[in-house]
């Protein structure tokens, strides 16, 4: 009776979150019961939460000893050494644990974990499917059912099992969030809107879930419904920064310009210092102070687009720059194909890469978004990706190009009387400098109101010629679609003169 009265006293405390006094309790318990499994248990428990790791360890080994039969002493161990990233011992405590006892499901799904994290995939799905069939009530196993078959890209299979842990759980906000991630991180935006839209029925003024949504209904083009959930967020939390900032950008893009001017400036009081936000402030306003975008709002601008990048240019805009590009490349070239050194300035996803891999003996690519590299470095086009600012890179390099890319670079350019010399230098003898430009009908460069750049056909001709360019070609074209228009930008054709 009096080890049961420790115990009890040690879990209330535990429930409290007051490890160190249920620590207390547990220490005094086996001092005077120095065989109680059960104190051993908790106090490894308790060492664990603590970061305790050697003593938690050394408390498990204990309690084995004392009771090597026990199911839930090799699984809580298990855990712990999963957790300390040993899946192998892991495996071979969960594995004890099911010796002992067959139908330990929970058990079981632990062991699926490790066989994931050994990467032995097949057997962590067939070890998942085998309990969720035997206990078809098991959250669990029907969730992390759904996120590795997510992984595979078994959609539907995913969904499946998703939503059988949302009839189980449907008023658990935790799993369900869980759950959105899993879609986002696959950007199945219509799934995770789904699972959204129950949370939010949960908790109605969470402002992540909202914010979610309004990301969400923006990937899916519905840009009044993501201001609507961006204006709910600022009435519950009116100094929510993201939402400040989002809402802003969307009006800006509908040519909105005083709400957007609103926004950013309430925006710009929250991060006072935010160089972005001054930078679109400037262009709103008219104040064109600005000779170049600042590097953080070129690397937040395509970090926060890079996972619909892709799918917005090709199927929204019409994008047509890296094969206007080559197609004005190859008729100056007289080289054979795989031949060339090339370098893709603002590489982005790697459009130009896929586009002009044909012509490459290597190719390397250069981004400011760390995001967008990551996208670019899946589709295996490059020998080499680097991190880094177009002008910083072309400054400290030491290598020579027989051809230089910059497709839609020099929008976030205004003035190029720096960067143009950076090209020339790292240019070889009669390379060739290839890049697209907006259409400025006044005088050098100017700033627009979406914050990039325009340039005179005038300006690009006079500075290429007092560097050293040879003007080869200059095209008009349909580059994009904007506001449903075809947008005509430059071609341009530079080469370096002997």
């Amino acid at each position: 009776m009096i080890a049961e009265k420790y115990l009890q006293e040690a879990k209330q405390a535990q429930e409290k979150n007051n490890f160190n006094e249920a620590k207390k309790i547990l220490l005094s318990l086996l001092d005077e019961f120095p065989e109680n499994v059960e104190a051993m248990h908790r106090l490894a428990f308790i060492y664990t939460k603590q970061n305790l790791n050697t003593d938690a360890e050394k408390m498990f080994a204990q309690a084995l000893d004392k009771n090597p039969n026990s199911a839930i002493l090799h699984n809580h161990y298990g855990l712990f050494l999963y957790r300390q990233n040993l899946p192998q011992q892991a495996k071979k405590q969960f594995t004890h644990a099911l010796k002992i006892k067959p139908d330990y499901f929970d058990a079981m799904v632990n062991l699926s974990l490790t066989l994931k994290k050994l990467e032995k995939t097949e057997e962590s799905i067939a070890c998942l499917i085998s309990v969720a069939e035997i206990e078809p009530q098991h959250i669990r196993a029907h969730f992390f059912l759904g996120k590795f078959l997510l992984e595979k890209d078994f959609f539907e299979d995913a969904d499946k099992y998703f939503q059988k842990v949302v009839a189980l759980a449907p008023n658990d906000s935790e799993i369900l969030e869980q759950i959105v991630k899993c879609w986002l991180g696959k950007n199945r935006y219509q799934e995770a809107k789904a699972c959204c839209e129950k949370l939010i029925e949960i908790q109605p003024n969470n402002t992540e879930i909202l914010y979610n949504l309004a990301i969400i209904e923006s990937r899916l083009n519905q840009k009044q419904q993501a201001v609507k959930h961006y204006q709910t967020i600022l009435q519950i939390s009116p100094s929510h920064f993201p939402a400040l900032n989002n809402i802003a950008i969307l009006y800006l893009e509908k040519q909105n310009l005083d709400a957007a001017k609103h926004y950013f400036q309430q925006a710009l009081k929250q991060q006072p210092d935010n160089e972005s936000i001054k930078h679109t402030l400037n262009a709103i306003t008219g104040k064109n102070s600005s000779s170049h975008a600042p590097q953080d709002y070129i690397k937040n601008l395509f970090d926060g687009y890079a996972d619909h990048f892709e799918q917005h240019l090709r199927e929204g805009l019409n994008y047509r720059v890296p094969e206007l590009l080559k197609e004005n490349v190859e008729q100056k070239l007289k080289t054979k194909a795989s031949s060339l050194h090339i370098l893709d300035l603002g590489c982005g996803t790697g459009l130009c890469g896929e586009v002009f891999k044909p012509l490459a003996k290597h190719l390397v690519g250069v981004d400011l978004s760390p995001k967008m590299i990551a996208i670019a470095k899946q589709k295996d086009l490059y020998n080499e990706l680097i991190v880094s600012d177009n002008l910083e890179y072309l400054t400290n390099t030491n290598e020579k190009f027989d051809l230089l890319l910059a497709a839609d670079v020099l929008p976030y350019q205004g003035d190029l009387n720096i960067i143009f010399p950076a090209c020339h230098k790292t240019l070889k003898e009669k390379g060739l400098f290839a890049f697209s430009a907006e259409i400025h009908s006044g005088k050098n460069f100017s700033m627009q109101t979406s914050g990039r750049f325009c340039h005179s056909k005038q300006y690009i001709k006079q500075l290429a010629k007092k560097i050293g360019f040879k003007v080869l070609s200059i095209k008009t074209e349909a580059t994009r679609l904007q506001q449903d228009q075809a947008l005509r930008g430059y071609i341009f054709i530079l080469q370096k003169a002997m």
